[in-house]
């Protein structure tokens, strides 16, 4: 059985950490997908996701982080690593504070990137991975929400006609129904988000 190494947990990260409120929540898994003997985990404070053997415990990879391990992916096409806000390219915050991980049909990787502590809009990344060569490369980006990072939460899904359905995260687009690449976020009169999403027809 493999197990986190300590290095990979950035505990004093501020957007994460509250020494006042005990306990601390260093990992923080938000989604868990089972395919086959293998299971994909999101670790929001890890700013990273797993694939882990279901029978031995081993990990198989690891998707981002912000430290090194030998299971590591390396990332091609970093056009998914741009900062829309500065024109950086950066790998150290491929995704933070992600959530939603999840197989697709094609059996390519989806992540909702909240953008925590990468001081960017939220987005969907997606990414075929090679095993063999222990490459991820970037296929698509999904981008539309006009807000800031989004601090929680959040999810993704492709649709059978190629459209997304995205909760855009703990905030929400300051509209009604502000629409963006065939995704929209609902925001009631009195301001308060919703967790319904509605997709024009």
């Amino acid at each position: 059985m493999d197990l986190i190494k300590p290095e990979e947990i950035s505990v004093n990260q501020s957007a994460y950490y509250n020494p006042t409120v005990p306990p601390v929540d260093v990992i923080h898994t938000n989604s868990v997908e089972v395919v086959g003997d293998y299971v994909y985990i999101s670790s929001r404070h890890l700013d990273s996701v797993h694939k882990i053997n279901w029978k031995d415990g081993s990990i198989v990879w690891r998707l981002g982080g912000n430290s090194k391990t030998d299971k590591d992916l390396k990332v091609k096409n970093l056009y998914g690593a741009l900062n829309q806000f500065n024109n950086t390219i950066s790998l150290k915050n491929l995704f933070s504070g992600q959530h939603d991980a999840r197989i697709l049909k094609n059996g390519e990787l989806s992540v909702f990137d909240n953008g925590t502590t990468g001081n960017r809009n939220p987005r969907v990344l997606v990414f075929k991975i090679d095993e063999k060569k222990m490459e991820a490369e970037i296929t698509r980006v999904v981008t539309g929400s006009s807000q800031s990072s989004s601090y929680c939460c959040g999810s993704a899904r492709e649709l059978e006609d190629g459209s997304w359905l995205i909760n855009w995260g703990g905030k929400f687009d300051q509209s009604r129904a502000t629409l963006a690449n065939g995704v929209s976020s609902t925001v009631l009169p009195t301001g308060v988000a919703t967790r319904i999403l509605v997709r024009p027809a």
